[in-house]
């Protein structure tokens, strides 16, 4: 085999590693990005709340005055489907991922007054927290990471 031929098979085959290695790093960050999604913490147990458990959960429209037409989940259903009884909490402190924290009364969440909207694709989504009945639109918070009963 003569010279030419030995480095271009060199080239190729680094190539190759090249594209290997880059296609398997965006996997990993990929990974990365969807594990950090939403986080449930009620006393000591932390729930890692993934899509497949979202889709158990009805998605409901959500109208909100001024906006296009939005669904979202009621967060008492989130908090259903981890059977986290309502009399075990006064207060659902809502947390983004900028470290913005909105603490809501009990009796709001029951009232199904309080949803989760989600934003993104299939993949990678994050949570827009909004109140349809807050006539002002003042309380709101985007990118929740972690819902904490207390």
């Amino acid at each position: 085999m003569d010279k030419k031929v030995q480095w271009i098979l060199i080239v190729a085959v680094l190539g190759i590693l090249i594209v290997f290695m880059a296609i398997l790093l965006q996997l990993r960050e990929r990974d990365l990005m969807v594990t950090e999604q939403l986080q449930i913490r009620h006393r000591e147990t932390t729930y890692d709340i993934t899509g497949q458990m979202m889709n158990r959960i009805n998605i409901l429209p959500v109208e909100i005055s001024g906006e296009e037409s939005l669904y979202g989940y009621p967060v008492i259903d989130i908090l259903d489907l981890l059977q986290i009884d309502e009399n075990d909490y006064t207060r659902v402190f809502f947390s983004s991922r900028d470290g913005s924290r909105i603490a809501v009364d009990r009796e709001e969440v029951l009232q199904r007054q309080v949803y989760l909207i989600p934003e993104g694709d299939d993949d990678i989504w994050t949570m827009r927290l909004v109140f349809p009945r807050d006539g002002f639109r003042n309380r709101w918070l985007k990118d929740i990471v972690l819902v904490e009963t207390g």
